[in-house]
């Protein structure tokens, strides 16, 4: 796969996860990157995790389900670590 389409992927799946958190945490999120953190800068609690992971697996368009666990200790902390396989 080449640079540029590695790219044009890796975007849709960050476009994925913004749609995912933006419905889950039920507000327009227009200045999420890759670095937001998804505890300190949006604010998920356990109940916005669940969600976000339901969501991850029921409606995922790239075909790969959002991976994590539910203890805030090992969930990904960023949009970034959350794209990353």
């Amino acid at each position: 796969m080449t640079t540029v389409a590695q790219d044009t992927d890796r975007r849709q799946i960050i476009d994925a996860i913004v749609v995912a958190l933006s419905e889950v945490l039920r507000k327009e999120l227009t200045d999420v990157t890759e670095e937001t953190r998804l505890f300190d800068d949006l604010s998920l609690d356990s109940t916005s995790v669940l969600g976000l992971l339901t969501h991850g697996h029921r409606r995922h368009r790239t075909g790969r389900p959002f991976q994590g666990t539910c203890e805030q200790r090992q969930i990904r902390r960023s949009v970034a670590q959350l794209a990353h396989r």
